[in-house]
């Protein structure tokens, strides 16, 4: 992916994070590191492993969400691309919107 094309990317992640994900919740998760949930057009949730790396398995996550018809190579090979584009202000944006997301497992009704 190109500059230009990471950056388009990242606003549409940015925009499925701030509109569609309810939470993100941490949880010890067994064979992944992190899945999304479509319970449904409203109520979206992410859950993370913090155990693994959290922005890359974030913007993966929301690869998925973005683009289902996506597979995993597909997801795997965009997640890289952006990972590897990112400048420190992306990354400082992303965490600012992610944030107030965050939850404990045990913490979400």
């Amino acid at each position: 992916m190109s500059r230009e094309e990471v950056n388009k990317f990242f606003k549409n992640i940015c925009k499925e994070l701030e509109a569609n994900i309810e939470y993100i919740i941490f949880r010890k998760l067994k064979k992944n590191s992190g899945y999304f949930v479509e319970v449904n057009k409203k109520f979206n949730y992410i859950e993370l492993d913090p155990r693994d790396e959290i922005l890359p398995v974030l913007i993966h996550e929301l690869t998925h969400c973005l683009h289902p018809e996506m597979d995993e190579v597909e997801v795997l090979t965009v997640e890289r691309s952006v990972i590897n584009r990112l400048s420190i202000r992306q990354y400082k944006k992303l965490l600012e919107i992610a944030l107030p997301k965050m939850k404990n497992k045990n913490t979400v009704k």
